[in-house]
């Protein structure tokens, strides 16, 4: 795995940048989840036989127009670190891989399939979705104190969209 540093906006620290073997699929594997594939299109064949022990670790994202099988797919930019957890053949050109999510990663830029999809992602911090979902929270209890106020006469019952 290449390793890369690169600035990414302004005032946003240096981030790890990591050249990531992908692995588009047609279903979310979230971290801490597990998830069966059966790999049998000789592109993946290989990605999954230069996978080491050392470094199983792949990239997976959810395909957002196109299909699995065959490439020429749209992917969406969030995806999941996963490393193989088991290996099997199941006869010839066909694997058994059970893998798990890792850590949520950001796609920052698709390369060229040589020959399965490779891009240059981030890793994402735990923390940046803890943000997220307490941004959430405070919308939705802004949301129940603005209902209690146009109840209780205080303000005028007009349409406010408080996430604007």
């Amino acid at each position: 795995m290449v390793k890369h540093s690169k600035k990414w906006g302004q005032g946003r620290p240096l981030s790890e940048i990591l050249k990531q073997a992908m692995f588009p699929l047609g279903s979310v594997l979230f971290p801490g989840g597990i998830m069966p594939l059966r790999i049998f299109e000789p592109r993946y064949l290989q990605l999954f036989s230069e996978l080491t022990e050392e470094d199983s670790t792949f990239g997976t994202c959810l395909i957002e127009k196109g299909h699995e099988v065959g490439g020429q797919d749209s992917r969406f930019s969030y995806g999941t670190l996963c490393k193989i957890t088991d290996l099997k053949e199941l006869g010839q050109n066909q694997l058994a891989v059970q893998c798990l999510g890792i850590k949520r990663i950001l796609v920052r830029k698709w390369l060229p399939d040589n020959p399965y999809p490779v891009a240059q992602i981030e890793e994402l911090d735990a923390s940046e979705n803890k943000d997220f979902q307490l941004k959430e929270e405070i919308i939705e209890e802004l949301e129940r104190c603005y209902v209690l106020l146009v109840q209780m006469g205080v303000i005028p019952a007009e349409s406010m969209d408080i996430k604007a």
